[in-house]
């Protein structure tokens, strides 16, 4: 190095030391080189620990990483490969119609006897396999009743089996298809060690015909009404009936009391409610009373669908009744009960709230006209001289509509609709005196003589606000005279004669 601070080189490239001593040579080539320094431990580690470490154990280092890439290989093709087919079926069944029958399916006489029938089908590998019943929720079986108990395999065969329907057991409000099957000694196993073939979906489900049959014959009788109440403000066509219901059952039961349309009294639908087994429970809904000038008559036991008759009912002709929809898991049946008071008892308590201090209501024909149309439909029409001593009164039947009680709403759904006969339009008139337009109308005129109405319902409004119902009765053959004129032409005719209509009593002719 020169005095000057400078580096001196020689022919060489070296470094010229001035003072003789040794010099450290510098290497002035690229001089955009870098030396790599490690960053972290793991950095410095690797080229001095594991880089010696993987060289001196080259050969088992091989060994491990080609294995464990097999493994991993071999889970993957073990997860994506498709599933083994299943094992062929013992048995194969499909319906059959029972001995005497014409179509599949089980039967169920009125003793509670079950018999079904199916044709069986055996596996070719599966030697002999013997049938020995049906088994369920709600069976007891009795064995085969017809055709082979024992199946050849490869073979297929007819085989009707027995049960006698037991209602007791609990199981059949929660019972699927797969809750059935059949009962089978198959080749080598031990006496009495049977197996379950259950059913699936080839088949009728037998949990259905179960339900059903319980529902029909024994179930009904277990349920009875304990108690009642009728509640409700004067002067309100609908009055609050709350039931309490019992049911003496194994199984959990519902009821939901039924909409039933009536010229008299009808009652709403209700909320569905369970019955535990053995429990009881209320069962809120409505009736709605129709005419004040009766008084409207509460429904009959005897004249409804499906009457129980209790033992504790003695005179069964006399007790009110009420309808209702008997549930058992997803299956129901409509019957009716009695109800804890007589026709007359109910009709006098129905009577004292809907129709508290009604006003008087008359209404004379005065004249009437009709006309058939080009479809063969026909429509007749008479004005009414009405008087009241209430503020309005309105033409039509109501009827419960809309959700269950208490949210249902009443609404005239007497209109004139496609295939039904004899209809009223609805209509209105305000004040105590007037002339009211009344329709009759009829799809067809072939069918005139069916389903003649004998009443005429209106709804008077009084002076408090409140709106009373009256079933005005009709001549039947006055009526039919005005539609036999109607039909006979396709001009508008008038017919008149018809006399003056009061409530309790017959118009004249």
């Amino acid at each position: 190095m020169s005095d000057d601070g400078r580096l001196e080189l020689d022919d060489a490239g070296d470094v010229v030391d001035h003072a003789g001593a040794p010099s450290t040579p510098v290497d002035l080539g690229d001089p955009r080189a870098t030396e790599t320094l490690a960053a972290t431990a793991l950095d410095r580690w690797a080229p001095r620990r594991a880089a010696p470490w993987l060289r001196a154990h080259r050969r088992p280092v091989a060994v491990l990483t080609t294995g464990a890439l097999a493994l991993t290989l071999g889970a993957g093709w073990r997860a994506a490969r498709p599933a083994p087919p299943p094992p062929p079926a013992l048995l194969t069944l499909a319906d059959a119609p029972v001995v005497g029958a014409d179509l599949g399916g089980p039967q169920v006489s009125a003793d509670g006897h079950v018999s079904v029938a199916y044709a069986v089908h055996a596996d070719r590998g599966v030697g002999q396999v013997e049938i020995m019943g049906l088994t369920g929720p709600g069976l007891t079986s009795v064995g085969v009743e017809q055709g082979a108990d024992t199946i050849e395999g490869g073979r297929e065969a007819f085989v009707q089996l027995g049960a006698v329907l037991a209602c007791t057991d609990p199981g059949i409000a929660t019972a699927t298809p797969a809750s059935y099957g059949l009962v089978v000694h198959t080749p080598g196993a031990a006496p009495g060690e049977n197996r379950l073939l259950a059913f699936d979906a080839s088949t009728t489900a037998l949990d259905i015909a179960v339900r059903d049959a319980c529902l029909a014959s024994v179930l009904p009788s277990t349920v009875s009404v304990v108690s009642g109440d009728v509640t409700g403000p004067a002067g309100s066509s609908v009055v609050d009936l709350a039931l309490t219901f019992r049911n003496d059952a194994n199984v959990p039961i519902t009821v939901t009391t039924d909409r039933t349309p009536s010229t008299s009294v009808e009652a709403d639908l209700s909320p569905t409610v369970a019955l535990a087994p053995h429990g009881s429970a209320s069962v809120p809904t409505r009736m709605l009373v129709h005419d004040c000038a009766g008084p409207s008559r509460a429904p009959a036991l005897l004249d409804l669908p499906g009457p129980v008759v209790g033992a504790g009912d003695a005179v069964p002709g006399s007790q009110a009744g009420i309808t209702v929809r008997l549930g058992l898991g997803d299956r129901w049946v409509t019957v009716s009960y009695a109800l804890p008071w007589s026709v007359s008892t109910l009709s006098q308590r129905l009577a004292a709230l809907a129709c508290a201090d009604p006003p008087s209501v008359s209404a004379q024909l005065v004249d009437v006209a009709g006309s058939r149309s080009i479809d063969g439909s026909w429509l007749v029409t008479g004005t009414y001289q009405v008087r009241t001593s209430g503020i309005g009164i309105t033409l039509g039947r109501e009827h419960f509509t809309g959700d269950a009680a208490p949210d249902s709403s009443l609404a005239t759904t007497d209109s004139r609709v496609p295939g039904v006969r004899w209809v009223f339009a609805p209509t209105q008139l305000d004040g105590g005196s007037g002339r009211l337009p009344v329709t009759f109308s009829g799809t067809t005129c072939d069918d005139r003589d069916r389903d003649i109405p004998t009443s005429m319902a209106v709804r008077v409004t009084a002076a408090n606000r409140y709106v009373y119902p009256f079933e005005l009765p009709l001549d039947a053959a006055v009526l039919r005279r005005a539609v036999d004129s109607a039909c006979a032409s396709t001009a508008v005719v008038s017919v008149p004669g018809w006399g003056e209509v009061t409530p309790g009593a017959s118009p004249a002719a």
